[in-house]
């Protein structure tokens, strides 16, 4: 099923993603600013986009036969399925997760350096991996907290 996304899930998916961005610059370039340390203390982001995931997931499995499937036995073949017939809004809400958990990532990675006092310069590549491939970033942070005999 190849559905076209409406303007409005368009406009809301650019938004979306958006969001994140002044979180993100924040915590690469302004990492102490007092900004900065609202964004990685407040829980408010991840309420806000966790609503939006319920709702962009409630969707795709409105509109995916046996899209329940996927989330109850995620085989490579049942996601696939889910993200074909759930149309855009399977995508969209594929795409938020990606959003949260990288910034939470980022978040935590951010945290946890100040706390172990590493360098920022350090930190930065992982922030940019994270927001780019948030596993990469996470691996790149693990590897250097472990390099400087970190816990």
């Amino acid at each position: 099923m190849n559905q076209k996304p409406s303007a409005s899930l368009e406009r809301l998916f650019r938004l979306a993603n958006l969001a994140v961005l002044p979180g993100w610059m924040l915590m690469i370039f302004a990492p102490r600013s007092r900004w900065t340390q609202r964004v990685i203390t407040s829980d408010a982001f991840f309420i806000g986009m966790g609503g939006l995931y319920a709702t962009m997931l409630g969707g795709a499995l409105a509109e995916s036969p046996g899209g329940g499937a996927a989330l109850l036995n995620p085989t490579l073949k049942n996601i696939s399925k889910l993200f074909q017939e759930g149309g855009p809004k399977g995508s969209f809400a594929g795409w938020v997760h990606y959003l949260v958990f990288d910034f939470f990532v980022g978040r935590s990675i951010l945290r946890d350096s100040q706390e172990q006092q590493i360098p920022h310069l350090l930190i930065v590549p992982a922030l940019v991996l994270t927001l780019m491939s948030g596993p990469l970033g996470l691996a790149y942070y693990r590897a250097l907290v472990r390099l400087r005999g970190g816990r």
